[in-house]
């Protein structure tokens, strides 16, 4: 604003001397006719040429301050498209920043949804593999429980034989039951530490599940505080944009003003030159 100031301020002089220029030639006193013996005819003819060089030094100033008019609004527009270009620039390389950190995190989002899923698959068979070996281990100790039962009728009835067939029949059956027992145990021992295995398992997963979980919840947060700044940059974009054609067409209709005095100075001049012809 300050050089467009400078601009009108320069127009206005030349515009004065254009006009101070005319009103002298006009203010000088008419010559009357007086006897060639007592004015001479040279002296009215140099009048004529001063104030004809007078109209003409101003006509010049005038031309020569429209140029200098002109190319000081020339040089406004082009620092205003310049700040205006600085400004846009900056504006959208934050746009470019934000929309990398949002593409960023929405790859961080599928990666850690994935490793949810994952964790969730996991949790969701470990808890199979419990149910499975509780059913297992309820089975083994129902064998278990029957074995012993059978272990316990066998003594009775070697307890209650009273002949060497019935002894023999007895201890027999009491070796089976015996042989039945430990094998079921056995297998009960090993289902009870393969349900442990998996409950440990369940365990391990369910807290893996968690940190998934967590770190889902903080990407898919980065993810929505990055787009808020995304939509910002955007916003101030808009902005820099709107103030970048706001002072370019400022700049150029005090320019198009400048430059429009300047010239009516020039009119003005030419037209007190052709006068003073």
């Amino acid at each position: 604003m300050r050089k467009t100031s400078q601009i009108l301020t320069a127009v206005a002089i030349a515009a004065s001397a254009a006009t101070v220029g005319a009103g002298a030639a006009q203010a000088a006193p008419v010559a009357h006719a007086k006897p060639s013996h007592t004015v001479p005819a040279r002296a009215t003819a140099a009048k004529t040429a001063a104030a004809h060089l007078a109209a003409a030094k101003a006509f010049g100033a005038a031309v020569a301050n429209a140029g200098k008019v002109r190319a000081a609004g020339n040089k406004q527009i082009a620092a205003a498209r310049a700040a205006g270009a600085k400004l846009v620039g900056a504006a959208h390389d934050k746009v470019d920043a934000a929309q990398a950190l949002v593409a960023a995190d929405s790859a961080a989002v599928t990666s850690a949804q994935a490793a949810l899923d994952a964790a969730s698959a996991a949790v969701a068979a470990d808890q199979t593999a419990v149910t499975t070996a509780q059913d297992a281990v309820a089975n083994d100790q129902k064998a278990v429980d029957a074995d012993n039962a059978a272990v316990s009728a066998a003594q009775d009835q070697l307890a209650a034989a009273t002949t060497p067939d019935e002894l023999t029949a007895a201890q027999t059956a009491l070796d089976a039951a015996n042989a039945q027992l430990a094998t079921d145990q056995a297998r009960l021992d090993a289902d009870a530490a393969a349900l442990t295995a998996a409950q440990d398992k369940l365990t391990a997963d369910t807290e893996a599940q968690t940190q998934a979980r967590t770190a889902f919840d903080e990407a898919k947060a980065k993810l929505a505080a990055d787009q808020a700044a995304l939509a910002a940059a955007q916003s101030d974009l808009a902005a820099a944009i709107t103030s970048a054609k706001a002072s370019i067409a400022a700049a150029q209709a005090a320019a198009a003003q400048a430059n429009a005095a300047a010239q009516a100075a020039v009119t003005a001049a030419k037209a007190n030159l052709q006068r003073h012809r």
